[in-house]
């Protein structure tokens, strides 16, 4: 609570008459206590304080000549303060107190009540009762409730029979926000007893403790195991599933939702100015946080002072060491935001580890490293990012700064590693002659710093808390997958919910809207994670689902091969974007939304035995090319080309390998079944070179239109100076400037443009494309043409297919030991929204015959099959029916038959048969 500085002087406002005490003077005679941990209020001078923000606080004191002090200038009711005020206010909204007292001779007990000025919630209700001293637990004589919920003071009387009585006041928040803060004036005739004959009375008193400072480490751990697809709880496989947007206390609401973790995002920490770590310290409500999960046995995950690629340092610290970013900030200017690049920030960040780690350590924890990271963001202009950047160059290219020149297009008036113009974030630089490769190159210069840094901290946390797994938290994040692969995390999670945004979304999201899953979280190394939920468009972040939804989100995430969850918001606390998802009501009862979370991600938790082995081929290789995918002006961000190449691959029953800008090499590529590029057109020479190794060499590669760059992959190689998008559409592949494009490989002469077209044929199957057409023009879903204006095969190449006016669709090239295959239309866009058998066919068979392999067949592109196994033997089989209209039928691996109507999942193992 903060006392200002300047203190209003207010005019006095009078008790009524009749009244001899307030209780605001007698803070001394209340019993006070929490209601989650039974734990008494401290006296503390002339108010009471709970471990946390509970208080009895006088908000006013009558100075001279009778004017009122008060303690905090919004604690005004209409800009009125009252004698006798007080602040009476519960933990949080899961936390009520009870504030107990003892009168003599008391017929009357006035209320003045309201809302204060400086309130930021809903306000607080505060239910009176009032019992004869000799029966303290029989029927009261006299009750009322109170809710302090508007700006204006109201009044109540409560009459008495007198005597000797015995009060309680329950007091909690109104709705599920954290700074409640109200007026209350309880005055009233007669005496007011001691606080001893209070807890005589208490119905607790026995029951009543102090709140511990220390806590008893636990036996069971949460653990990743060497070859296992799921984290372990002791020795059980553990599927989690956890809330945001809940309060402290909370938790065993969230068990009755299904939920088996509790997620604390955004935890900091207490940090004195001058020590050299932070600390937790028993007041906070990380403590009681753990106190709680002790208490309802739930494993407690927090994040460790991060997110958007920052460590959050104390403010004071990151002056002293100037460990903050320079000329740049993400998201929102922040003191206590700090740059990764600077070696200090490393030694600092250890530090905060060191606190954090020293109260998780002992017990069942998981840790998440960075929160929302999306590298491609983040910019730092210091002495320090500057030089590092260069002597990343000088590395990347063996000191040989002539070679860097080249890539580069030259680099004017500067001949040394040591003077190499530095970007503005990925802004172009005049110097280079092609500047997009600059930016090109400061993009993995950061995506490589920023994941040496979290190895790093990884590895720190293995030495101070070496039973606490280190787990990794992206939303959207285009580098996300490179990086955990490098840094090998025990755990990653990423974007998994559906959203219904289409065309005015940016994550790449089309008709069929749980597709985050293949693309997202889908992708990453296992064990993983993802969201669950809906997202309705850009106002609506969040709102309810179906019991369809539920069921259709949840299995699907199951059959990628995911087994976290994390569903927001619990409480609805965060306005009208979010809160038609929450699982409570305002009574902090368990909505529609929550009852099916418990009834739908109670089943998906409890196959968690069978979970251990996630069951897949990755057999088809598809180049994840992150920079086009970025945020950075090198690509056009995340793109339904990108996004529906991997939906295609997943419901044609197959698995991808998503091959990322640093294991795009020979060596790695050279044992791959096919090569996908889908939604690049800018390619990197180097990773161009490695492509033509591969196909020289024998391997299959399969190239892709990409309507969102309306051009050809390889088509160029960063090596142009304009707009990216305009760039990509007019580079002509026989024009390379200096590094040969693809179009030797791919078969293409030239290529590019955005047409509409009607169909195309390809071995006598007739594809129609009339219904995405429509599709296109409505402008919901999607709103790009999905084939390409031009398509100019090489001498030598085949035309495989055409479109409905006889130019070429598909075109099969010969090049060295290999072929490729190049699709003058854009697949992925058009299986980002709808299904179609011959198209689906037609690029089933190409898989099928490079000897690429399914875990299950369903017999139709529209359910989708997971399978998971444990050392048992035992088998898992998960299938999702994603057809909107209809029910369909699959043969299980026992012979027999079930039918799924649309929306639903059917779930077999191999002991239970279907559950």
């Amino acid at each position: 609570m903060k006392t200002l500085v300047s203190i209003a002087l207010v005019a006095l406002i009078a008790l009524p008459a009749a009244a001899d005490w307030t209780l605001a003077e007698h803070a001394d005679s209340v019993l006070m206590y929490d209601s989650l941990r039974l734990s008494e209020f401290a006296q503390e001078g002339n108010r009471l304080k709970s471990s946390g923000r509970g208080y009895l606080l006088p908000a006013v004191t009558v100075g001279e000549d009778g004017v009122l002090i008060p303690y905090n200038e919004g604690m005004s009711v209409h800009g009125e303060f009252r004698q006798g005020q007080m602040l009476l206010t519960p933990d949080n909204s899961m936390a009520h107190s009870w504030a107990e007292f003892v009168l003599h001779g008391c017929s009357e007990v006035s209320l003045q009540y309201g809302m204060c000025d400086g309130s930021k919630a809903e306000g607080t209700k505060l239910a009176f009762s009032f019992y004869r001293a000799d029966a303290p637990q029989g029927e009261p004589v006299a009750e009322t409730t109170i809710r302090l919920t508007e700006r204006e003071w109201k009044s109540e009387t409560v009459n008495l029979p007198g005597g000797d009585l015995f009060a309680r006041v329950k007091v909690e928040f109104v709705g599920h926000a954290g700074w409640n803060w109200t007026a209350l004036v309880c005055s009233g005739n007669g005496e007011i007893g001691t606080r001893e004959e209070a807890r005589a009375l208490s119905p607790l008193a026995d029951r009543l403790q102090e709140m511990p400072t220390e806590l008893q480490p636990d036996d069971v751990h949460v653990s990743a195991r060497e070859g296992f697809d799921i984290l372990f709880l002791g020795d059980e496989p553990y599927i989690n599933y956890a809330a945001k947007g809940h309060v402290t206390g909370s938790h065993e609401l969230q068990k009755q939702a299904g939920i088996n973790l509790f997620y604390s995002e955004g935890a900091l920490y207490e940090w004195e100015e001058g020590a050299d770590q932070p600390n937790i310290p028993p007041d906070s409500h990380t403590f009681l946080n753990m106190y709680m999960c002790q208490r309802e046995n739930l494993p407690y995950k927090t994040a460790v002072g991060m997110a958007h690629c920052v460590y959050y340092l104390p403010e004071w610290l990151v002056k002293r060491e100037n460990l903050g970013m320079e000329e740049h900030f993400i998201r929102h200017e922040d003191p206590r935001h700090t740059s990764f690049i600077k070696p200090k920030t490393l030694e600092w960040s250890k530090r905060a580890l060191n606190g954090f780690a020293e109260f998780f350590a002992p017990h069942t924890a998981i840790f998440v490293l960075g929160q929302e990271d999306q590298i491609d963001q983040w910019d730092c202009q210091s002495d320090e990012a500057k030089a590092a950047f260069r002597e990343w160059l000088s590395d990347r290219f063996n000191g040989d700064f002539a070679a860097f020149a080249e890539y580069v297009g030259g680099v004017r008036g500067c001949s040394a590693f040591e003077d190499a113009p530095y970007l503005d974030h990925f802004a172009s630089h005049e110097a280079y002659g092609y500047p997009r490769r600059a930016a090109y190159l400061k993009y993995l210069w950061q995506v490589q710093a920023y994941t040496d840094y979290l190895i790093e901290l990884k590895e720190h946390c293995r030495t101070v808390a070496p039973d606490v797994p280190v787990t990794q938290r992206y939303v959207v994040s285009p580098a996300g997958i490179a990086i955990s692969e490098m840094a090998d995390f025990d755990y990653d999670y990423m974007y998994g919910h559906m959203s219904a945004e289409g065309t005015d979304g940016r994550y790449g999201s089309g008709r069929k809207i749980w597709n985050g899953i293949y693309g997202f979280c889908g992708l990453l190394p296992t064990p993983r994670g993802g969201s669950i939920g809906l997202c309705l468009d850009r106002e609506i972040r969040r709102t309810g689902m179906t019991e369809e939804q539920w069921e259709t989100n949840a299995w699907t995430l199951l059959a990628n091969g995911c087994t976290g969850y994390e569903m927001q918001p619990f409480f609805p606390r965060w306005g009208e974007a979010w809160d038609g998802a929450a699982m409570v009501d305002e009574e902090k009862t368990l909505n529609e939304q929550g009852r099916l979370s418990a009834q739908v991600m109670g089943k998906v938790t409890g196959v968690a035995d069978y979970c251990e082995h996630y069951d897949r081929y990755e057999d088809v290789a598809v180049f994840h090319d992150s920079a086009w995918q970025s945020g950075s002006g090198l690509g056009v961000s995340w793109s339904q080309s990108k996004m529906g190449i991997y939906t295609m691959i997943r419901e044609m029953g197959y698995h991808p390998d998503p091959v990322t800008l640093w294991e795009m090499t020979p060596e790695n590529l050279a044992n791959k079944k096919i090569l996908v590029l889908a939604g690049s057109v800018p390619i990197a020479p180097e990773a161009q070179e490695a492509i033509r190794e591969y196909v020289r060499n024998g391997g299959t590669l399969l190239a892709l239109y990409s309507a969102a760059g309306q051009g050809f992959p390889g088509a160029n190689s960063w090596e142009f100076t304009g707009e990216n998008a305009q760039a990509a559409a007019e580079m002509s592949f026989n024009d390379p400037p200096a590094v040969a494009h693809l179009g030797d490989v791919l078969g293409i002469e030239s290529g590019g443009g955005s047409a509409r077209r009607g169909s195309f044929t390809y071995e006598g199957t007739t594809v129609d494309l009339s219904e995405f057409n429509v599709l296109v023009d409505e402008g919901r879903w999607v709103d790009e043409e999905a084939a390409c204006a031009t398509l100019v095969p090489r001498e030598g190449a085949t035309v495989a297919a055409t479109f409905d006016d006889g130019t070429p669709a598909v075109i099969v090239n010969s090049f060295g030991s290999g072929g490729a295959i190049t699709l003058g239309f854009d697949a992925g866009l058009l299986a980002n929204n709808l299904w179609d058998d011959g198209l689906y066919g037609m690029l089933d068979q190409v898989l099928a015959q490079t000897g690429c392999r399914k875990t299950y067949e369903t017999g139709s592109y529209q359910v989708e099959a997971g399978m998971w196994h444990n050392d048992a033997g035992e088998r898992l089989l998960v299938l999702v029916n994603h057809d909107f209209d209809r029910a369909h039928t699959v043969k299980l691996p026992d012979g027999t038959e079930v039918t799924i109507d649309p929306w639903r999942a059917a779930v077999w193992t191999s002991d239970k048969g279907v559950l």
